[in-house]
């Protein structure tokens, strides 16, 4: 009596497709979620960034407090800021070559032109350092800023006290937003008061 067993080892080339089918899906998928996760990470390192200008501009403002009135709201308007600079260089800067002595004695509007120059524009003039790629740039109109006179009676338009609005308004630049095409506009809204 002889026994025919076929002793079988291994596995199939079927089985061997199958699970190479699935191990693609699966690192397929892990890839578009780690985008994903960049993208979003990128997206709250901007938003930090806008708050933390925000925080800095409160705290400007509350340094200069003559400067509240018109000098802010005057230069968050201001659309040739980043292009032309502030009319005076409140702060001692880098000029090329060598360091710049600002021994000007700036007005608290200048002071607030300068301000708003140093947090909105990047430093993107000539003879200064422009931001770094991950760093917020902001929209055209990157920062408005809007004061609410908490005393209309009177002729300051911009009582001491008063509350603002600013609003940051900038294009998202994530290094897959660049590839895509798809940058998308951002903004934040903040109720502040200096």
């Amino acid at each position: 009596m002889h026994r025919n067993t076929l002793k079988t080892g291994g596995f199939s080339l079927i089985e061997i497709l199958v699970a190479l089918v699935l191990l693609t899906l699966g690192l397929l998928g892990l890839s578009v979620l780690q985008a994903s996760a960049m993208k979003v990470s990128f997206d709250s390192g901007q938003r930090s960034q806008a708050t933390w200008v925000v925080g800095e501009l409160v705290e400007r403002m509350r340094a200069n407090v003559d400067g509240q009135a018109s000098g802010y709201t005057a230069a968050a308007a201001n659309a040739d800021l980043c292009e032309n600079g502030p009319a005076k260089m409140c702060a001692d800067h880098y000029d090329g070559e060598n360091e710049a002595d600002a021994t000007a004695d700036c007005s608290a509007n200048e002071l607030a032109e300068f301000d708003i120059w140093e947090l909105t524009c990047g430093f993107e003039f000539a003879n200064t350092t422009t931001a770094g790629i991950d760093q917020i740039k902001l929209a055209g109109n990157g920062l408005t800023l809007a004061c609410h006179d908490s005393d209309s009676g009177d002729s300051d338009p911009c009582t001491a006290g008063s509350q603002f609005t600013a609003t940051l308004n900038w294009t998202s630049t994530s290094a897959l937003a660049a590839r895509t095409g798809e940058e998308a506009a951002k903004s934040m809204t903040f109720e502040v008061m200096p």
